[in-house]
């Protein structure tokens, strides 16, 4: 019903009366919706629909409000680490956003009040939405293709058609009907639950939340159609219980999105020790591998100037050997061209031509070089 064509502005359906004080009255109302429609009647003063609608201002206020920190806090984390995650995040704030206001009626006061044909679809779309916009995040977060089994299975077919689902309602709204979107939104609830408790057991740091927060939503929900169907007191708590248990639910995501971070910050600063580690034990092995070459080439030099050493003194026997053999030879050259007594040139100076050569026995030599050499070590 466009806005215009109630009785009362407001974002409940709200029908003055004026009935005489004392007497007994009789009043009849015909409600025809195209959808599922919950509507719990309560017949109040004008002081009680100001107070009521107080509280309920309030109330949405304080649930948007704290949705829109949710949504800055998690913008500035997605440009910073650009993480899909985050985004599909947002994503799904922003289809609960649509959701509440579709339900709490402030949707049509404030954005949509004379657009009752696209409004219309506004339910069915805002729900399918707040099933299929959670399953994409809970496919990117909790990583669950690499579990594989039955656990991916049924999270891609629920994602599947809720996608399906939401075309439908864009596109041919008439054909919503054949989708049982109500009784499969009861299977999902049991079925995601299922996926992930059992993803909490198999190890996954992220699924403990994200089990606890989908725990939360459900529960609230579920007093909340408890108190629509009369089971229990109505009241703004119970009314509102779904907008309690969204915004739990949003906060212990992103408290699970902040552990997230902080896994991977530890990760990362694991993984720049163990880089230092290997690092300095890179150092020093390098050191050590210096260390030897530097001791290699000082035992080396201090061979080289041991081998010095020898070959000089080497050298220096053989210059004396030489020396000697050359006095020697110039001796007995002396001697052998001198005459004994007169100490005179003899015949052999004479017959020789003056040639001076005078040869020592090759063993004697050999003897002698031998005595003066040192022997190798």
């Amino acid at each position: 019903m466009a806005l215009s064509s109630r009785p009362l502005a407001d974002h409940h359906l709200v029908y003055p009366l004026e009935l005489p004080a004392g007497e007994p009255a009789v009043v009849y109302l015909q409600v025809q919706a195209r959808e599922t429609l919950a509507l719990p009647l309560e017949l109040i003063d004008e002081k009680q629909l100001i107070e009521s609608r107080l509280r309920d201002v309030t109330l949405v206020s304080l649930f948007f409000g704290g949705i829109l920190v949710i949504v800055l806090y998690n913008c500035s984390l997605l440009i910073f680490t650009r993480d899909a995650s985050y985004f599909l995040y947002v994503l799904y704030l922003l289809s609960a956003v649509f959701y509440v206001l579709t339900i709490t009626g402030f949707g049509q006061l404030f954005l949509w009040p004379e657009i009752p044909k696209l409004s219309a679809r506004f339910y069915g779309l805002s729900a399918a939405l707040c099933f299929f916009t959670p399953m994409l995040f809970a496919l990117r977060f909790l990583g669950i293709r690499r579990y594989g089994g039955w656990v991916w299975a049924v999270s891609i077919s629920l994602t599947g058609y809720w996608g399906v689902a939401v075309l439908t309602l864009l596109l041919a709204p008439t054909l919503a009907r054949y989708l049982f979107m109500d009784s499969v939104a009861l299977l999902h609830c049991v079925l995601t639950m299922a996926v992930t408790l059992n993803l909490w057991m198999r190890g996954n740091p992220s699924a403990r939340l994200f089990s606890i927060a989908w725990s939360t939503l459900l529960v609230f929900t579920v007093i909340n159609l408890l108190a629509l169907n009369g089971t229990l007191p109505l009241n703004a708590w119970t009314l509102n219980g779904q907008l309690i248990g969204m915004f739990t639910e949003f906060v212990l995501l992103s408290m699970a999105l902040a552990e997230r971070i902080n896994v991977e910050r530890n990760r990362r600063i694991a993984a720049q020790q163990l880089a230092l580690q290997a690092s300095q034990s890179l150092a020093e092995e390098r050191a050590l591998r210096l260390q030897a070459k530097q001791e290699a080439l000082d035992l080396q030099l201090r061979a080289n100037e041991v081998l010095e050493a020898r070959v000089y003194e080497r050298t220096r026997a053989l210059e004396e050997v030489r020396h000697g053999l050359e006095a020697a030879n110039a001796e007995l050259l002396r001697l052998s061209t001198t005459d004994s007594l007169t100490q005179l040139a003899n015949r052999r100076r004479f017959e020789n031509g003056g040639r001076n050569r005078v040869v020592l026995a090759p063993d004697c030599v050999t003897e002698y070089v031998k005595a003066i050499t040192p022997q190798p070590v």
